[in-house]
């Protein structure tokens, strides 16, 4: 655990455990991390340092530790550039089986918006053939996206797996289909829900910006 290695005091331990030292211990973290990240962080310490409290090791209280806020809707789109995903897709070129697999993987994502754990999800019991249709249920999968954008070369360094999911969004929303549409495709149950994939679009903003007035003199 990294707070053993850097937040506890050598020449104290746990028994001399200081609020102040869980104090600079957070405010080290908050420089390495985003606030999602360092929610993440503070409650795997809350946890550590309630079980000390309750066995004695350090004094009891030092779990009370304010966690930053964290706002739907704060942070830009993850969508990607359309070229730069079908790069990526034209990038898995070989035949092997781990090949095509892998190229599945991302074209569902990226063509029909389905989720990590949807994709994770599907077997061949799946299809219905005569209607054409899939059977998404829902599990979990990163590791193929990661392996291929490694693999790639391509400027995708920080993007996740749910970018493909959110780029198909922003894709949809350029061609002009209604937000409702997109999130019906999506499988969301909220406007509110799909309105987090597409707060931000600057491209589509520019044609709608106004001039900005001139100052005139007498």
């Amino acid at each position: 655990m990294d707070f053993l290695l850097r937040g506890l005091p050598p020449d104290r331990g746990l028994s001399g455990l200081r609020a102040a030292d869980i104090e600079a211990f957070v405010k080290l973290k908050s420089k390495e991390n985003t606030r999602q990240s360092l929610q993440h962080v503070i409650g795997h310490l809350r946890a550590f340092l309630r079980y000390c409290g309750e066995r004695g090791e350090t004094t009891t209280g030092l779990d009370l530790i304010d966690t930053p806020r964290v706002y739907r809707g704060e942070l830009p789109p993850r969508a990607l550039e359309w070229t730069l995903v079908q790069k990526l897709l034209a990038s898995v070129c070989g035949q092997s089986p781990r090949d095509r697999r892998d190229y599945t993987i991302l074209h569902l994502m990226a063509y029909y918006g389905l989720r990590p754990s949807e994709v994770a999800s599907l077997q061949l019991s799946s299809i219905d053939w005569k209607a054409g249709t899939l059977r998404i249920e829902h599990y979990g999968v990163i590791k193929v996206f990661n392996y291929r954008t490694e693999r790639s070369g391509l400027p995708l360094n920080g993007a996740s797996s749910y970018a493909l999911r959110h780029t198909f969004a922003m894709r949809l929303l350029r061609r002009g289909v209604g937000i409702k549409a997109i999130g019906d495709l999506l499988g969301h149950r909220s406007l509110e829900a799909t309105s987090v994939y597409l707060r931000i679009d600057i491209d589509m903003l520019q044609p709608v910006a106004l001039p900005v007035p001139r100052i005139t003199t007498a």
